[in-house]
């Protein structure tokens, strides 16, 4: 039913206008509504293998994320693969190490406004690279291995991740807010008051 109730402004607003020229007693009405609801979340495939035990992390509603940091190394037969995943958010508090910590990461600090504009997951039997550009800027962590996926990145504002993970990252998916838009309903009344 809720499905149907964003549906019926649309229905609304493409009602034929025809009538309203020809007919002085129709009353139009058009209200641009600006929707205070939170934003929905996009919750991209995770990309790689099936092992791991599964995890989901996104930040408290007020939250930001200011850094990630990624670990790589040797892992399911090849060279380089990510290895292990931290976030740190606004406030700077922490989620736990998802997969392992080794003596390599890279590590991305997101600037206040910058936002992604396009991202991709390379994945075999492990999750073996995550690249995005930002609004500004390029970054890369992982190994030249796997397939890679372009993520749907909504409104470019990443609040987390999801995948599974064990001694590696086997998979991993990125979790972005995706922006309600304003909607705009147009009615007519026949014969109605102006008052």
């Amino acid at each position: 039913m809720k499905f149907l109730q964003h549906l019926l402004p649309l229905a609304v607003a493409f009602l034929p206008m025809a009538n309203a020229h020809q007919d002085p007693e129709m009353i139009q009405h058009v209200e641009l509504n600006v929707d205070p609801s939170p934003p929905s979340l996009i919750y991209n495939n995770p990309v790689g293998g099936a092992g791991g035990k599964d995890f989901s992390v996104v930040g408290e509603p007020s939250e930001t994320i200011d850094t990630l940091q990624f670990w790589v190394g040797d892992g399911a037969g090849q060279p380089k693969v990510l290895r292990g995943l931290q976030i740190t958010w606004s406030g700077n508090r922490k989620s736990a190490v998802y997969g392992t910590a080794t003596d390599e990461s890279q590590s991305f600090k997101f600037e206040p406004g910058e936002t992604i504009t396009e991202m991709q997951v390379a994945g075999g039997l492990r999750a073996d690279s995550i690249s995005f550009t930002t609004t500004s800027r390029s970054f890369f962590a992982g190994g030249p291995g796997g397939k890679k996926v372009t993520m749907n990145v909504g409104s470019g504002i990443l609040v987390g991740f999801q995948g599974g993970a064990a001694r590696d990252i086997d998979r991993l998916g990125p979790i972005f807010a995706q922006v309600q838009g304003p909607t705009l309903t147009v009615e007519q009344c026949m014969d109605c008051d102006e008052s």
